[in-house]
């Protein structure tokens, strides 16, 4: 159901703020990867891909296939965290939680209500939501993958929130 992403990515050689510096400079965001039976090991990727590949995400589990430069097979990965600029919003830095993919894997799902209910509708009531994330767990090539209608979309305007479907399909 998850679609995986595949993102070229290379060793970073360099460590510290001025290298990191010098890289933003380049277009370039620095990343790691860890998890696995591997140590984690420091990568610099493309702005430009890691824009691309947020912006085409439909939800908040990310499945990347990494080509890192150097290495005979690729590693996939899920995005644990992505480091924002509380200024101008770019992309700082970029976590990647090695997985395999025989292997079940725990992930947090969002939840959003569809429709509106009877009283809040008729009546004028308030719909309190109290669970907003479900825990599941299953193998990373089941992970629910959401996509918006353009109904959901002008519904939606402000915050665009997956909905998940409990239907098997």
């Amino acid at each position: 159901m998850a679609k995986q992403v595949k993102l070229k990515a290379e060793p970073r050689a360099t460590l510290g703020r001025s290298a990191v510096r010098k890289l933003k400079a380049n277009g370039v965001i620095p990343a790691i990867i860890y998890g696995g039976k591997e140590k984690p090991q420091p990568l610099q990727v493309s702005a430009r891909d890691i824009n691309a590949m947020m912006s085409h995400a439909s939800g908040e589990n990310v499945l990347v296939e990494l080509e890192i430069a150097g290495e005979k097979s690729n590693r996939t990965a899920l995005v644990q965290e992505v480091q924002h600029s509380p200024v101008r919003g770019d992309i700082l830095h970029i976590d990647f939680h090695a997985i395999s993919m025989d292997e079940t894997i725990q992930a947090d799902v969002p939840i959003e209500p569809i429709g509106v209910p009877n009283g809040v509708k008729n009546f004028g009531g308030l719909l309190e939501q109290s669970l907003r994330a479900l825990a599941i767990e299953c193998l990373p090539r089941d992970l629910p993958d959401f996509r918006f209608s353009p109904q959901q979309w002008k519904r939606n305007r402000l915050w665009l929130k997956p909905k998940l479907s409990l239907d098997p399909k």
